[in-house]
């Protein structure tokens, strides 16, 4: 089974084909690392630092931002999981949710063609809210998958740490009149 394949449609059927045959940790590395390969280009490009300092920066700051990622959300969804009794392991989850990062792939092999076809790269918002849905999608049914939850309850163990560190950022960020 192909997973970069199979999770568009069929995500269900590819985590349970994880489950039972264990979570391939090389792949999950790879997807990160594309992962913060997106999110650094991002970065850099809002940057008006030159171009080969930019591509010398890139890598080692897509390996933190991926790394940062791989640390940080699986453990933050095991943890907001054992509010409604979550018993996934976290390499189940740390699979599931590079597994949601797949589609990515997608917005870096269009933002690195854009880079290197014009000066300014050309931002395709369409593209972006199409990968985050199926992003969303995967990671609500691998959740639901290893965690033994129903869909609505994926989805609030996805959504509530977003809610919670948006009201921290609204109450820290507003200025006083």
């Amino acid at each position: 089974m192909n997973p970069l394949l199979s999770v568009w449609f069929n995500a269900g059927k590819t985590i349970d084909y994880y489950e039972s045959r264990g979570w391939d940790e090389k792949l999950n590395n790879i997807i990160f690392f594309i992962v913060g390969l997106t999110v650094a280009l991002d970065i850099l490009l809002l940057d008006s630092i030159n171009t080969p300092t930019k591509l010398l920066v890139l890598a080692p700051l897509a390996i933190l931002i991926g790394g940062l990622l791989k640390f940080t959300l699986p453990r933050v969804l095991k943890l907001i999981g054992r509010i409604w009794k979550g018993n996934a392991e976290l390499t189940s989850i740390t699979g599931v949710v590079a597994l949601s990062f797949v589609p990515h792939g997608f917005l870096f092999i269009y933002k690195a063609l854009s880079l290197m076809a014009y000066s300014e790269p050309r931002v395709l918002l369409s593209l972006e809210y199409v990968v985050w849905l199926f992003e969303i999608k995967i990671l609500i049914v691998g959740i639901a998958r290893v965690q033994r939850f129903t869909y609505v309850i994926a989805a609030l163990n996805i959504f509530l740490p977003s809610i919670i560190v948006t009201i921290l950022y609204l109450v820290f960020s507003s200025q006083p009149d």
